[in-house]
C-alpha cells in the first residue's frame, strides 16, 4: 500500500478546512457567491433610491400643503376685506338705482315720443359720433381748432400792435369794448335754449372754480417738472385767485350782515356773471383788475414794477434767501436759550400773527365765525399774496397757488353741501381751525393736500401753456411800453 504524498495531504486538509468554515471550495460556488453579492448591492441601491424618492415626495407634499394653506388664508383675508367694500358698493347702488332707473325710463320715453324720422336721425347721429370717435376725427378737429385759435391770436396781436403805434389807450381798450359789444349782442338776440345753456350753474362752477383749479395745477406742475419758466403762469393764477378771495369774503360778509329783503334788490343775472368770468380768463380781465388793486393798495411798489420786471426770472428765483430781520430770535438761538425748532415755530407765529387773530372767532356765534372764516382763509391770504406780487417775491408764488387751489375746492365742496353741514353743531368753528391748519407755515397743510390729491392729476405739464389772446401784448394800463415785434 502506497502512502499519499505530502502535497495531496495538504490539498485535502485545505479543502476540509474551507468546508468546515463555509467558504466556497469550487468555481461554481464562487460564481454563486458573486451573484448573491451583486444582488445584495442592487437591492441596497434600489432601497437607497426608494428612500430618496420618498423624501422628495414628502418635501413636495409638504410644499403643496403649505401652498394650499397660504391660498386659503389669502382667500379668507380677501373675503374679510371685500365684505365692507361690497356693502358700501351695495349702498351706493341702492341709492343710485332709483335715479338711474328714472333717468333710463325718461330717456326711453322721450325717445319713444319722437317721430319715426327723428328716431332714425338720432340713431344715425349716434352711430356717426361713435364711428368718428373710433376713426380719430375728434382729435383731428381739436388739432384744427388749436391751429385756428393760434392764427386768430396772432392776427389779434398784430392788429393791437398796429393800433398801439397810433394810440396805446385805444390798443388797450379796443379788445374789451369789442368783447362787451359781442356779449350784449349774444344776450339780446340769442334764442332761449342758448341763453339757458350760457347761464347754467355748471358753467358758473366751471368758470369760477374748476377751470382756475385746472390752470393752477398745470402751472405748478410745469414749474416743478419742466425747464420752462412757469413764473408768469403762477402769477396769472394768483391774479385770479386774489380777486376770487376778495369776492368770496365780501359775499360772505354781505349775506351775513344784510337782511334778505335788501339782498333781493341785488340779484345779478347769471348770464352777465358768466360773461364777466369768461372775460376774466379769456381777455386777461383778472390782470386788468389786479393792476387797479395793486395801484390802490401798494402804489409805491406799483410804480417800481417796471424796474423789477427788468430783472430776469432766473436771477430772482435763484437769488439767495433774505436773512431774517428778527434779531431777538437769532440772539436767543445763538446763546442757546431757544432751539432752532422753537425759533422756527415762533417765527411762523410772528409771521402768521394776523391770521392767528382769527382764533378769536372760536368763541363767537356761528354766523360771526363764518365771517371770520372768510377773513382768515380768503381776505388775509389774498392781501399777503397781493403784496408778494407787488414786491416781486417769486419764491412764495407756488405756495400761494397751491393754497388757493386747495381752498377753492374745499370751499366749493362745503358750499354744495351747506344744507347738510348747517345742521352740524360748531361746523364753522371746525372749518376755521381747518383753514388755519391749511394756511399755517409750520403745518403746511395746503401743500401736503396738494401733493397728495392734485399732484397725480392727469395733466401733462410738457404741453405748451397758452398765455391767452394777448400773449405778447400786456393787458395793463397804457403807461407800460408795448413790445416790439421780433425779427
Amino acid at each position: 500500500m502506497t502512502t499519499p504524498s505530502i502535497d495531496l495531504l495538504d490539498k485535502e486538509l485545505t479543502h476540509l478546512d474551507a468546508k468546515r468554515e463555509g467558504r466556497p471550495t469550487t468555481l461554481q460556488e464562487l460564481k454563486k457567491l458573486r451573484s448573491q453579492v451583486l444582488g445584495d448591492i442592487d437591492s441596497r441601491k434600489k432601497y437607497i433610491a426608494d428612500m430618496s424618492a420618498l423624501g422628495k415626495n414628502a418635501e413636495t407634499d409638504q410644499m403643496h400643503h403649505d401652498l394650499q394653506h397660504a391660498v386659503i388664508a389669502w382667500l379668507f383675508l380677501l373675503r374679510l376685506l371685500s365684505v365692507p367694500v361690497l356693502a358700501g358698493l351695495l349702498m351706493v347702488v341702492e341709492s343710485l338705482l332709483p335715479h338711474t332707473r328714472s333717468l333710463v325710463l325718461s330717456a326711453y320715453q322721450s325717445f319713444r315720443s319722437l317721430a319715426p324720422g327723428t328716431q332714425a336721425v338720432t340713431l344715425a347721429s349716434f352711430l356717426c359720433l361713435v364711428v368718428a370717435w373710433r376713426k380719430g376725427y375728434f382729435a383731428r378737429a381739436v388739432l384744427a381748432w388749436k391751429r385756428f385759435k393760434s392764427r386768430c391770436r396772432q392776427a389779434h396781436s398784430n392788429f393791437r400792435r398796429q393800433v398801439a403805434v397810433k394810440s396805446k389807450i385805444a390798443a388797450f381798450l379796443l379788445p374789451h369794448v369789442i368783447y362787451a359789444i359781442v356779449c350784449h349782442v349774444v344776450a339780446t338776440f340769442s334764442p332761449v335754449p342758448v341763453l339757458g345753456l350760457l347761464s347754467h350753474g355748471l358753467v358758473f362752477a366751471w368758470l369760477s372754480t374748476f377751470y382756475p383749479v385746472y390752470k393752477s395745477i398745470r402751472a405748478v406742475k410745469a414749474h416743478r417738472y419742466t425747464d420752462q419758466p412757469a413764473t408768469v403762469y403762477l402769477e396769472r393764477s394768483l391774479h385770479y385767485w386774489i380777486l376770487w378771495a376778495f369776492y368770496v369774503t365780501a359775499h360772505c360778509l354781505v349775506t351775513t350782515l344784510l337782511p334778505r329783503f335788501v339782498l333781493g334788490f341785488f340779484h345779478p343775472s347769471p348770464l352777465r356773471v358768466n360773461f364777466f368770468l369768461y372775460w376774466l380768463h379769456a381777455m386777461n380781465g383778472a390782470q386788468v383788475l389786479y393792476r387797479f388793486a395793486v395801484n390802490y393798495v401798494y402804489p409805491y411798489y406799483a410804480s417800481q414794477s417796471d424796474a423789477a420786471a427788468s430783472l430776469s426770472v432766473a436771477t430772482i428765483e435763484h437769488a439767495p434767501p433774505v436773512a431774517s430781520t428778527n434779531v431777538v430770535l437769532r440772539t436767543l438761538t445763538a446763546v442757546g436759550l431757544v432751539s432752532n425748532r422753537t425759533a422756527n415755530v415762533m417765527g411762523d407765529l410772528m409771521a402768521q400773527g394776523p391770521a392767528l387773530c382769527g382764533l378769536v372767532f372760536l368763541v363767537t356765534p356761528g354766523f360771526l365765525t363764518n365771517v371770520g372764516c372768510g377773513a382768515v382763509a380768503f381776505a388775509f391770504p389774498a392781501y399777503v399774496a397781493l403784496g408778494t406780487l407787488a414786491r416781486n417775491q417769486r419764491r412764495t408764488h407756488e405756495w400761494w397757488v397751491c393754497y388757493f387751489t386747495v381752498v377753492a375746492v374745499a370751499e366749493y365742496s362745503f358750499g354744495s353741501l351747506h344744507s347738510v353741514w348747517a345742521w352740524v353743531p360748531f361746523v364753522y368753528h371746525v372749518k376755521l381751525v381747518g383753514m388755519l391748519w391749511l394756511q399755517f407755515p409750520y403745518f403746511r397743510g395746503a401743500q401736503w393736500l396738494f401733493d397728495v390729491f392734485f399732484n397725480n392729476v392727469l395733466v401733462d405739464p410738457r404741453r405748451s401753456l397758452e398765455l391767452g389772446p394777448s400773449a405778447d401784448m400786456p393787458s395793463n394800463p397804457p403807461d407800460l411800453a408795448v413790445p416790439q415785434p421780433s425779427d
